[in-house]
């Protein structure tokens, strides 16, 4: 019985770490009216965790993004700069292995296409 429930309780990590996977990557937006930015998506397997971090070279910036939640073929994360009162809540959803749909909602309303460019 103990060995059902570990090879049980193996299957589920295995399968939730798999969806977390399918997120990372370099991905850009297909319109690029849309966005300059590239969003970094990295899965780090010790903490099974996945790290948003957004990229600009034409002002050679960059924003890590909070996760606040997140399930199977979702990611929801949270933007806030406190120096000008502008806040961005943004739902990240995997449509097909290489395209991704971004809502933006708060200081900046907008549905946004992503295309993964490097796995």
């Amino acid at each position: 019985m103990k060995n059902n429930i570990f090879i049980l309780l193996l299957l589920i990590s295995l399968s939730l770490s798999a969806q977390k996977k399918k997120f990372e990557g370099l991905w850009v937006t297909i319109n690029p009216a849309d966005s300059s930015w590239y969003l970094a998506i990295t899965h780090h397997e010790l903490e099974d965790s996945l790290t948003l971090t957004s990229y600009s070279f034409n002002s050679e910036a960059y924003i890590e993004r909070k996760i606040v939640k997140q399930d199977d073929d979702t990611i929801f994360s949270n933007l806030k700069n406190k120096k000008t009162d502008w806040e961005l809540d943004i739902k990240y959803t995997i449509l097909h292995n290489d395209i991704m749909k971004a809502i933006w909602s708060g200081s900046h309303n907008k549905e946004v296409f992503y295309k993964k460019l490097i796995n």
